[in-house]
């Protein structure tokens, strides 16, 4: 499962905070950050899109996470 996450946010953090909310066991934990590209807009000469933080999650196996439930 991929989720975007708080760019500070630190993993241990996130694993505990995964396993609450669906109740399974995580096994990996990877981060991605994704830098936003510059970019000329109108009426300023440079800006800089937002940087995301993404998060990879791998699960035990045999578990899964239903997204068509809320949470």
């Amino acid at each position: 499962m991929t989720f975007r996450v708080r760019r500070d946010a630190p993993k241990p953090l996130i694993k505990a905070a995964i396993e609450g909310l669906f109740n399974v066991k995580v096994t990996g934990v990877n981060t991605i950050k994704v830098w936003g590209q510059d970019q000329a807009l109108q009426g300023f000469p440079w800006a800089s899109a937002r940087t995301i933080k993404k998060l990879v999650v791998t699960l035990a196996e045999g578990q899964s996470i239903d997204v068509t439930t809320g949470i």
